[in-house]
């Protein structure tokens, strides 16, 4: 599952079977721009797949409206999409007792797509104290 949040409470998020590849990556980063005459910041963790030479080739393709800002290594508390993840887990799939993939996606996309009609909820995510610095 990748996820971009922005400070108005919108969420865009994607879905992926299997493990998130630079492929992969490039394609959410395509359908964010699609629409988007930028400019548009990403705040990323260091995971090595969004330092690529594939990610980054793709972000160049750009030309300029996408910027990419590295967090400092081990501190998931710092970037706001975590608290989607976060909430996904304590509101959607906690303790329940899934079937199978298929039933789990299910599960996934609507709690995705019920948070993306709660801006009010996404906006509270950038009150988090370790995410307050994003809007100073």
């Amino acid at each position: 599952m990748i996820a971009a949040i922005d400070t108005r409470g919108s969420m865009r998020f994607m879905i992926t079977k299997g493990t998130v590849n630079g492929e992969k990556v490039c394609e959410f980063l395509k359908k964010l721009m699609h629409d988007n005459e930028g400019p548009v910041f990403v705040i990323w963790d260091g995971h090595p797949t969004h330092k690529s030479k594939k990610v980054r080739d793709c972000i160049d393709s750009f030309d300029g409206r996408l910027e990419v800002y590295f967090l400092p290594s081990y501190s998931p508390s710092l970037n706001p999409a975590e608290q989607v993840f976060n909430n996904v887990k304590s509101h959607g799939t906690g303790r329940m007792a899934i079937s199978g993939p298929d039933k789990f996606k299910s599960i996934i996309f609507g709690r995705l797509r019920k948070l993306q009609k709660l801006p009010r909820i996404i906006r509270s995510f950038f009150r988090h104290p370790d995410c307050a610095y994003i809007l100073s």
